[in-house]
């Protein structure tokens, strides 16, 4: 509006003189030496006498009229002295505003709508800078300087004019002939918290990266001393349009409803994080219905009354701003939680949003890097520091543990990081001591031996003390205490009180070592292999020899007369039962994330077995030749998904591991390549020449002996050659030809041998069709394959470690969770496990809500991974999006050089112009 202003009071200025102008033309111009002026105002001077006029082509173009008037000149000669003095005012003021305006002719903006460049907000935003910039220069060198240059900064923030704060505002020319007191470093910490505020309100990620280019520290902004009703208030400022979705709700954030705008970031707040953060939603879904019900607003309130921080984090991640919630996460407590949580929210946010599915999950895998960057960087600083972050409660986070939300939300990058690798050795080994190797051999080699030769006998435990950790029984209470000497006052350490009795004491540390020898992920999978490789045994015995038609006539089976199946049958039959309740038990006891059971590709496959087992097992009991050869089949198939099965147990192998991987996604690409490429040049080729080949069999010919035409003769009546058995002919005489084999297994009728095609048109353009199709499939198709498999198996060589280390975290995380005794043997301890289990069953209808694990007092911890993080943030994240000075002083100077260029270009051109004209007037 200013420049629409400045506009029409030059309009204004403009009409004031035309008005003068006119009352001029009625008197005498004494003065006047622009002949072209006269020539224009002659019809009007014609009434007057122009005694001092120079022109005299315009005198005598103007005699004719002025004769006729000069009688009423005469007369007139009064009022024209009267009419001289009020033109030389007006001829005053005019001066006066001409100068005026073109002593504020900087303020002017002209706005053309009709123009390429017609944009109304450019031109307001630029009228809004020009005045800026003249209060600025009248105001240079004074006390109010660093106000204007603030006023300009805050342009920039209202018009997101980066480029102009980068060269304008912050730039040290700005402040070169300034006061001591009011240098550039004055002026950033005058105005940094005010321009972060503005920046994160508006979403301007480049202002606060050049903020933080010029010294400025996301701690400026100083949230932990707002009151909690300023930071709704700032909440408020932040809701958008692009918020992340809540399903079955209204997604639009900045629609008005009857409420406050504090009382509404409340509601808000609590729908997103019962939604996107909250652990077992389903099963606490009444429950949060109801404490919003009765306790709503008491409980809402306490939101934002503490870790002020790390709420507005999670609100920047709610409202989608995740570029602004990476600034927060630098800053707030417990990080490496606080980037495990945006991996949660975005992967959640991906299922609910389709449509932006790609750039949620881009965003998911980004902050999951952060968090294995962060960890790594605990890691490297101290191990301990590291084990301790991911084990304990995060206080500021709703004391969730890290490992938990990795495991739910499925963060491979972080469950691949050396601090879980660490963490997983510990947890592999147990109480089993890694450094400890007798005879130069590694300890998981004689617990591998132990567990074969003596299966479920602890005698290793009992006999074999050195290969457990030293004083493992004594010190693992208290290294937890002792190993952040500021976490606990002294009065709460402690140290195990002895046992009097030594008889006793050696019992329990046998006891115990028997429990920690049984507990180990080592120990559970080697037994559950050597079981697995077993029953992989009793089913190929039997699938051989022992699958035999049930027993109704009195025979023998095994040995023992009436027996309807054999003995080795029904063992196996035990096996299955006993792999059906471990998947059920998995199922039920599967709380890593909704639905993860069947995320995971080896249950799809337990099921896939399980189910041609239960078809198998059902068919196998009807007496009956079909029946039982569908029984037979289905245990055969069912046979090699178990044998494939066995390859999950090589993920724990760092060579073998991600060969699976590979072996997946090759044959991936082998289906994909089959299916839509090799498939179809085989039916048509196959189509195409049988049909060919198979001429002669159905039609005869008849010619006279002459060979003269007679007739043409089919070999069946009805004309029908259709069976099944057609399908098997076109398959088999085309796939072997994708393989280089050139022979042709079609037998010939006559002879009853198989046979080349025949030299005839027929066998011709089989010929031809042969010979384009090994071509299509065995040189271009296949070569294709290869070519794909090259590229993957190079991408999985270049991720392996971390392939490899996200697989072995599955395996030893399942292998913890089984129980002690490996199938069969585990029917007792699920049995015994539903036994203990029941009465928390039967009291669920009445269920207690959950209450939240006591943290410890780990805040000497939380402070030590602040500093650290804050290392990777700016070593690895920051850097990057931060420009040195050096780039900055180097593209500035570079500036100026094309500057320079530009000016110079134009002066040798306007030389050039100048000499041209010169060598012409010669």
């Amino acid at each position: 509006m200013y420049c629409l202003d400045k506009t029409k009071a030059a309009q204004d200025k403009n009409d004031n003189q035309v008005k003068d102008i006119n009352v001029t033309e009625k008197h005498t111009n004494k003065n006047t030496k622009d002949g072209d002026e006269d020539a224009k105002g002659s019809h009007v001077t014609e009434k007057h006498t122009n005694e001092n006029t120079k022109d005299d082509d315009e005198d005598a173009k103007g005699s004719g009229v002025t004769d006729k008037h000069t009688n009423e000149n005469t007369t007139d000669g009064d009022e024209d002295a009267k009419g001289s003095d009020a033109t030389e005012k007006h001829t005053n003021e005019n001066t006066k505003d001409d100068d005026e305006n073109a002593k504020h002719s900087e303020l002017v903006v002209v706005f053309d709508p009709t123009g390429t460049s017609g944009n109304l907000e450019d031109a307001i935003a630029e009228a809004m800078l020009k005045s800026i910039k003249f209060r600025r220069n009248e105001e240079d060198n004074s006390n109010n300087s660093l106000i204007q240059i603030e006023m300009e900064l805050k342009w920039c923030l209202m018009w997101n004019k980066f480029d102009h704060a980068r060269q304008n505002v912050f730039a040290n020319h700005v402040f070169e002939n300034m006061t001591p007191l009011q240098t550039k470093q004055a002026f950033i910490a005058r105005v940094a918290s005010a321009t972060l505020y503005e920046a994160f309100s508006r979403n301007h990620v480049e202002f606060v990266n050049l903020m933080m280019e010029n010294g400025v520290s996301i701690k400026d902004l100083k949230i932990e001393q707002l009151e909690p009703e300023q930071l709704k208030m700032f909440c408020a400022r932040i809701l958008n349009n692009n918020a992340l979705p809540l399903p079955n709700e209204t997604t639009d954030a900045s629609a008005s409803i009857n409420r406050s705008s504090s009382d509404r970031v409340e509601i808000l707040f609590k729908r997103y994080h019962d939604e996107y953060v909250k652990a077992d939603i389903e099963k606490k879904e009444k429950e949060r219905k109801s404490a919003s019900d009765t306790t709503g607003h008491k409980t809402t309130s306490k939101l934002f009354a503490k870790n002020k921080i790390e709420r507005l984090y999670l609100w920047f991640l709610f409202m989608n701003r995740p570029e602004m919630a990476k600034f927060l996460c630098s800053i707030c407590q417990n990080q490496t939680m606080a980037s495990l949580l945006a991996v949660k929210i975005y992967r959640k946010a991906a299922k609910y949003d389709t449509k932006n599915e790609n750039d949620h999950k881009k965003i998911a895998k980004e902050f999951d890097k952060y968090s294995k960057g962060i960890i790594d960087q605990c890691f490297a600083e101290d191990r301990r520091l590291a084990i301790g972050i991911i084990e304990n409660n995060a206080v500021a986070f709703y004391n969730y543990k890290p490992l938990k939300i990795a495991k739910r939300a499925d963060c491979k990058a972080f469950l691949a990081s050396d601090t879980i690798d660490e963490y997983l050795s510990h947890r592999w080994y147990d109480e089993f001591d890694r450094q400890y190797q007798p005879l130069n051999i590694h300890i998981s080699v004689w617990v591998f031996l132990a567990s074969v030769f003596l299966p479920l006998l602890p005698i290793v435990a009992v006999l074999w003390p050195p290969i457990y950790k030293k004083s493992s029984t004594k010190s693992k209470e208290t290294n937890k205490l002792v190993q952040y000497p500021m976490i606990l006052p002294n009065e709460l350490i402690s140290t195990p009180e002895k046992t009097p009795d030594k008889l006793c004491s050696k019992l329990s540390e046998v006891g115990k070592r028997i429990k920690d020898f049984y507990d180990a992920p080592v120990v559970k999978f080697y037994y559950h292999f050597i079981f697995f490789f077993s029953f992989l045994v009793l089913f190929s015995y039997v699938l051989l020899v022992d699958y035999l038609p049930l027993n109704l006539y009195g025979d023998k089976r095994s040995g023992i007369r009436n027996l309807p199946i054999s003995i080795s049958e029904i063992v196996l039959h035990i096996y299955m039962l006993s792999f059906i309740i471990d998947e059920l038990y998995q199922f039920i006891k599967s709380k890593i994330r909704p639905h993860g059971y069947f995320l995971n590709s080896w249950n799809w496959m337990d099921l896939a077995g399980i189910i041609c087992y239960i078809s198998a097992f059902i068919t196998r009991f009807i007496v009956g030749e079909n029946v039982f050869a569908a029984s037979k089949i289905l245990m055969s198939i069912d046979f090699i998904i178990w044998c494939i099965r066995i390859l999950y147990f090589c993920t724990v192998f760092e060579l073998l591991g991600p060969k699976l991987v590979m072996i997946y996604r090759m044959m991936r690409d082998t289906f994909l390549i089959f299916v839509c490429f090799i498939l179809v040049f085989l039916f048509a080729f196959s189509i195409a020449s049988w049909s060919l080949l198979n001429t002669n069999n159905h039609i005869t010919w008849l010619y006279t002996v002459n060979g003269s035409f007679i007739d043409a003769t089919v070999s069946s009546e009805d004309g029908k050659w259709w069976n099944w058995h057609l399908l098997r002919d076109l398959f088999n005489w085309g796939i072997w030809k994708v393989f280089g084999q050139v022979a042709e297994p079609y037998k010939n009728n006559a002879t009853d041998m198989d046979a080349v095609s025949e030299n005839d048109v027929y066998g011709t353009f089989v010929f031809l069709y042969a010979t384009v199709f090994v071509v299509l499939s065995n040189i271009l198709l296949l070569n294709v394959l290869i070519a794909m498999f090259n590229q993957t198996i190079g991408e999985v060589i270049n991720k392996s470690k971390t392939v490899w280390r996200y697989q072995r975290f599955w395996l030893v995380d399942e292998c913890s969770k089984k129980s002690i005794l490996p199938p069969p043997l585990s029917i007792a301890c699920h049995l015994v496990s539903f036994i203990t289990n029941l009465p928390c069953l039967l009291k669920r209808n009445n269920p207690v809500p959950d209450k939240p694990e006591k943290s410890k007092n780990n805040y000497y911890q939380m402070n030590l991974e602040k500093v650290y993080a804050e290392k990777y943030w700016k070593s690895n994240v920051f850097n990057r999006d931060v420009k040195t000075k050096t780039d900055l002083a180097l593209e500035r100077l570079e500036t100026k050089l094309n500057k320079d260029k530009v000016s110079l270009v134009e002066n040798v051109q306007q030389v050039k112009v100048r000499y041209s004209f010169c060598l012409i007037a010669n």
